[in-house]
């Protein structure tokens, strides 16, 4: 589903049909942005975080998606 979020193109509401209400929603004024944020899992069950930056007309603008595993980082410490 996330490879149907256009950059430039989708817009607020097809974030929502696809994706349902955010799990944060963030402000940044300096920027024009608002970006929300759901958890999900990606490849083999891996903890993810999907973010999307939308523009204050409701252009979706960025679009991340960041491991939120943390097993690597547990490895390095041992």
């Amino acid at each position: 589903f996330i490879a149907k979020l256009v950059p430039n193109q989708s817009r607020r509401e097809d974030v929502l049909a696809l994706f349902g209400q955010p799990f944060e929603r963030v402000t940044y004024p300096r920027l024009q942005r608002e970006a929300w944020s759901w958890h999900m899992r990606i490849f083999t069950n891996r903890p993810a975080g999907l973010h999307v930056q939308m523009s204050p007309d409701g252009v979706v603008r960025e679009v991340y998606v960041i491991d939120e595993d943390d097993q690597d980082n547990d490895r390095d410490r041992r």
